[in-house]
């Protein structure tokens, strides 16, 4: 079954709601370098949470505070 058939059955893939279909577009994976860790900090905070990365890159890098991010950072 392709994308314009299940627009067809919205009630039976969730039932008392409106199907909304987008078009499927391929995933970006970017790196970035240089970027604390937290796991050397003297306060003894540990490893920065994927929250607290998302906030620091996006009060220190306006290019990616505006993008449309859909899942927070996370150590690789």
């Amino acid at each position: 079954m392709n994308s314009l058939e299940l627009t067809r059955l919205p009630n039976v893939i969730a039932p008392g709601h409106n199907g909304q279909v987008r078009e499927d577009k391929k995933w970006f994976k970017v790196e970035i370098w240089n970027v604390r860790t937290g796991a050397f900090d003297y306060n003894g905070s540990g490893i920065y949470t994927p929250q607290t990365i998302h906030q620091h890159l996006c009060e220190m890098n306006p290019k990616y505070a505006a993008l449309n991010v859909v899942m927070l950072p996370r150590w690789v």
